[in-house]
């Protein structure tokens, strides 16, 4: 009997062991995916907002078609969504095999043409009942793809919605707003400070002019006043010393000078 329970006990423990590395295989993320996320999802907010195509769209298919941007494709024609020429593109191209071999494939620049060329792209005809759907609704806007064309893969839809929803791509404008909130707050404050800081001094400095203003002042009025009373005394010692020699000046006016 106790063998049985051991055993039941093992057993247990087994499954459970299992079933927690299952989940931390499900929650693993990988680097260079989150890097490239991290890279390109402000030009896929954008196009949410310029474009109506929703961001979490935008950058599933960026990661699926271009592995994360490790492509060759992407490193060597700057294709992130795997776009081929068709009969109306005057650009740059790029051969290899595909469906077909060597297939051609529309080159760019720069990343950023190809996000833009992305969203044209989608502005054909052919999809135009995704812009019907609601900007949240990703798994209607994937299999939409998928039924007007845009790859060949039946697992196309799940293999977009499996990827945002395990790195929470359909948040990604939430997390934004969260990201930026506290850091216009913390711009604020750190305005207020340096305003507190600037201001501060300027009062100080204020101060001590006004310090400064008051003792030159009364420095000068009281060197003129100084002044004033050593003119003074010197006008009245010059009158008493007149008067002194008046007399004598008379004398010598009257009898002529002395012998």
């Amino acid at each position: 009997m106790k063998f049985i329970y051991y055993t039941f006990i093992s057993l247990f423990a087994v499954c459970i062991s299992l079933n927690s590395q299952a989940q931390n295989s499900n929650q693993y993320k990988d680097p260079t995916t989150l890097e490239y996320i991290e890279r390109y999802k402000h030009i896929a907010l954008e196009h949410e907002t310029t474009h109506k195509i929703p961001a979490c769209i935008t950058l599933a298919q960026g990661i699926l078609e271009s592995g994360s941007g490790t492509s060759r494709l992407a490193k060597e024609a700057n294709n992130h969504f795997g776009i081929k020429c068709h009969s109306n593109w005057q650009g740059n191209t790029f051969y290899k095999d595909d469906d077909k071999k060597n297939e051609c494939f529309r080159a760019y620049d720069t990343p950023e043409e190809s996000f833009e060329d992305h969203a044209l792209f989608l502005k054909k005809k052919r999809y135009a009942d995704l812009f019907d759907l609601d900007i949240k609704d990703y798994e209607g806007w994937a299999k939409g793809l998928k039924q007007a064309g845009y790859a060949t893969n039946p697992k196309y839809p799940q293999l977009l919605i499996d990827l945002i929803e395990k790195y929470s791509l359909q948040d990604l404008d939430n997390m934004e707003n969260e990201k930026t909130e506290p850091a216009i707050a913390q711009n604020e404050a750190i305005n207020q400070t340096n305003s507190f800081a600037v201001s501060a001094p300027s009062n100080q400095v204020s101060e001590e002019q006004n310090e400064v203003s008051v003792y030159q002042y009364e420095r000068k009025r009281h060197s003129l006043s100084s002044y004033w009373a050593k003119k003074a005394a010197l006008r009245k010692a010059d009158k008493d010393s007149k008067s002194r020699i008046q007399p004598s000046n008379k004398r010598r006016t009257l009898f002529g000078k002395r012998k």
